[in-house]
């Protein structure tokens, strides 16, 4: 007996997912082909920014204000189901509004994998794929955030080894996340080796993380029991390499740049609809939860559909964004970051991606005009 298609989602969330370095958003020497061919298919949202480093805002931007958006579709008889590997999502306040919740709770890692299917990476996403088995035949809407990639580096040596050109250094040999902090350094007392190094490895990471989505792909694309399932593909933060000063994450101080805010969105619709569609407007996630309600049909809001669709040209003229003492924001032409009004960066968007060229001193009238935003 077939059963009539059922609306479902899913909605992939990575951690200090470095937009920069998958293929779909221009980067070419790390493989990323899985990915690609999603892509190829999707939606691609080439300037979304996150709401903020700090997890609560993040949660809250996805789920909505005291998880509203959660608790709404579980009322409409959705199976809202949170994944995690992250003990600090799984615990918060509102993670009791989904319907079921899975902590990903895998043995203490304490050296290197030898090979793909012992990384936690590997093991998230097969038991991710068996849950979502488990959901098919019925409504579901799956939240999924896998923290490891900023968390633990137990990527296979040979994966590592895949980006040491002769002549390179070896790649970075830990498990454990590094952090180097070079802004107060002379540039000619940088070691360029470290930098590459962690790089290398960072890069085995997303090959690894590349590897392992396929299986999710595949899921929705041929084993999803008939149903209609919407596949996103977003990240919470991205992770410095070095851009400005910082290779890796101390969370009291992390700076607002684009590694770090920047972050990579890919909407796959069942039918195939817009695919290989490029947005350039300014969205934020908050967007892709007024998305996914519209899915699932328990809202009317304007969301990132319209966009895709071309009905609508923009949702927002600016972005910003606040952790602790810095500010950020963002418009179609500009990136201003701020630490206080005496302290101030301007760049220019999209051109200079990843903030290189300071023009602060030579357009002090938009500098005050992004400023008076903030206020």
């Amino acid at each position: 007996m077939q059963h009539p298609p059922t609306k479902s989602a899913i909605t992939i969330v990575v951690d200090r997912l470095h937009t920069g370095l998958l293929g779909a958003y221009g980067n070419v020497w790390v493989d990323t082909p899985a990915m690609n061919s999603l892509a190829a298919e999707a939606v691609i949202f080439d300037r979304h920014y996150a709401a903020s480093l700090k997890l609560p805002a993040i949660l809250r931007s996805h789920w909505g204000l005291d998880g509203c958006s959660i608790e709404n579709l579980s009322r409409r008889g959705v199976n809202t189901i949170l994944f995690t590997d992250s003990q600090d999502v799984v615990q918060s306040r509102d993670a009791e509004k989904f319907t079921t919740r899975h902590f990903f709770d895998s043995p203490t890692v304490t050296d290197v994998a030898s090979q793909p299917k012992e990384t936690q990476t590997f093991r998230f996403f097969t038991e991710l794929i068996a849950i979502a088995e488990k959901a098919a035949n019925s409504p579901y809407y799956i939240w999924c955030y896998f923290e490891s990639l900023g968390k633990c580096w137990d990527f296979p040596l040979p994966h590592r080894s895949r980006y040491r050109d002769e002549g390179d250094p070896e790649p970075y040999s830990g498990i454990e996340v590094p952090f180097f902090d070079y802004r107060n350094l002379d540039e000619l007392l940088v070691d360029p080796d470290e930098r590459q190094s962690v790089l290398a490895t960072y890069a085995a990471g997303i090959t690894l993380f590349d590897e392992v989505i396929t299986g999710v792909t595949d899921f929705v694309a041929n084993g999803d029991s008939g149903g209609e399932t919407l596949l996103t593909l977003t990240a919470s933060r991205g992770f410095p390499l070095g851009e400005h000063g910082v290779i890796g994450i101390q969370q009291s101080d992390e700076q607002l740049y684009g590694e770090s805010i920047h972050l990579p969105l890919m909407i796959r619709y069942p039918d195939k609809f817009a695919q290989t569609v490029r947005i350039r407007s300014l969205t934020e996630p908050n967007d892709l939860r007024k998305t996914i309600e519209r899915w699932f049909e328990i809202s009317g809001d304007v969301s990132l559909f319209e966009l895709a669709n071309e009905t609508q040209e923009s949702l927002h003229e600016h972005i910003i964004i606040k952790s602790g003492s810095e500010t950020a924001v963002i418009t179609s032409s500009w990136f201003l970051r701020s630490l206080n009004e005496n302290k101030q960066e301007l760049y220019v968007k999209p051109d200079d991606r990843w903030e290189v060229n300071n023009v602060t001193t030579r357009c002090s009238e938009v500098v005050q005009e992004l400023t008076a935003l903030c206020r």
